[in-house]
């Protein structure tokens, strides 16, 4: 129950972060910030179920333009990959975390994007407006594993028995 409570409440400050128009490298890096800290503390799973519930919603709200429909799957893709490195090292030095998920992400949208944009019967005119996004996914992804385990030491952990703040 914790877990999915987490998750809906980070997918909701997730959604008014898009939703107020920041800057995209600045809401990038929060919802990798939501990522890192919904798998930190509710595991693989639920982490994996934010990952792909956040580039459709976003789709669905309008915060994601119409135009970038095909890139939902591979962003969908990327963030999964990232969650899942990221929880795969998350024991790890901290120089594999901030490396390995990030490059895992850019890697596979490059990918994916490049396949997606062309069954779409998008050629060549693309791709400066993809490698910018998916250059903008590594490096947010980067810095929401920064500010996902700042957030992560800083707010206290929820207690065997209680709410985290019960005494």
């Amino acid at each position: 129950m914790y877990g999915l409570a987490l998750t809906s409440l980070v997918l909701a400050i997730i959604t008014i972060f898009q939703s107020v128009a920041l800057p995209k490298p600045i809401t990038g890096c929060l919802v990798n910030a939501g990522f890192v800290l919904v798998v930190r503390r509710a595991g693989l799973a639920y982490g994996l179920l934010l990952g792909i519930t956040t580039p459709l919603l976003a789709l669905l709200t309008g915060i994601l333009p119409a135009p970038l429909l095909p890139l939902v799957i591979p962003i969908t893709l990327g963030n999964a990959l990232f969650i899942y490195l990221y929880e795969k090292l998350m024991k790890k030095p901290l120089i594999a975390r901030l490396l390995l998920p990030p490059l895992g992400k850019w890697l596979t949208i490059a990918l994916t994007a490049n396949l997606v944009l062309r069954l779409f019967g998008f050629g060549d005119e693309l791709n400066a407006v993809v490698l910018l996004i998916i250059t903008i996914q590594a490096f947010t992804a980067l810095g929401g594993i920064l500010i996902g385990e700042f957030l992560d030491r800083r707010i206290p952990h929820k207690r065997e028995h209680g709410s985290p703040l019960s005494e």
